[in-house]
C-alpha cells in the first residue's frame, strides 16, 4: 500500500503578542514534565506525528533552551512538582507513575492532549473549552463501560 505523504497541523508560528504568550505557556507546561534535554526530542516526536513542522520544532526547541525551570515557589507555580521520589504529580496532586528520569520524553496522554490544545491555540483554532470538558467526560464514561465489560 502506498503511503500518501501528508502536511503538518502546525508548520509555522505567528510573530506577536498573543503567540509569544502562548508559546511560553506551553513550554512551560512541558518543562514541569519533561527534562530540558528531551524537549527536542519531544518536538521531533510531535513531527514524525504530524503535528508541527520540522522547523517549527527547532524553533520550540531554541526557545525552551532560553527558559530555566521554576520552582515551586516561583513567580508563577508550576503546574505539576516533582515529590522526594522524582515522580510527578499532576494538577490535582496525584503522583505520576513514572519519575521522570525513566520517562525521557514521554508524556500521558493527558499531557500530550494539552499539547494539542495548544498547537491549536497556535494554529488559531478557537480552543472550546466546554466542548473538550464534554469530550473527555463521554471518554471518561466510555472507558469505565469497558472496564465493567471486561472487568479490568
Amino acid at each position: 500500500m502506498m503511503e500518501v505523504p501528508r502536511g503538518h497541523v502546525l508548520e509555522s508560528m505567528a510573530i506577536d503578542s498573543r503567540t509569544t504568550m502562548v508559546v511560553m505557556r506551553w513550554t512551560r507546561f512541558l518543562l514541569d514534565r519533561v527534562d530540558h534535554d528531551d524537549i527536542p526530542e519531544l518536538f521531533r516526536y510531535y513531527n514524525r506525528i504530524g503535528w508541527i513542522g520540522e522547523d517549527l520544532a527547532e524553533e520550540l526547541t531554541k526557545i525552551a533552551e532560553g527558559m530555566k525551570v521554576q520552582g515551586a515557589r516561583g513567580m508563577s507555580a508550576p503546574i505539576a512538582d516533582a515529590d522526594d521520589s522524582g515522580s510527578r504529580k499532576g494538577s490535582k496532586g496525584q503522583a505520576r507513575s513514572c519519575p521522570v528520569s525513566e520517562t525521557g520524553w514521554r508524556m500521558t496522554s493527558e499531557d500530550h492532549l494539552r499539547s494539542w490544545i495548544f498547537i491549536s491555540e497556535l494554529g488559531g483554532s478557537e480552543v472550546d473549552k466546554k466542548l473538550w470538558a464534554g469530550l473527555n467526560q463521554r471518554l471518561e464514561s466510555f472507558e469505565l463501560d469497558l472496564e465493567g465489560y471486561y472487568r479490568v
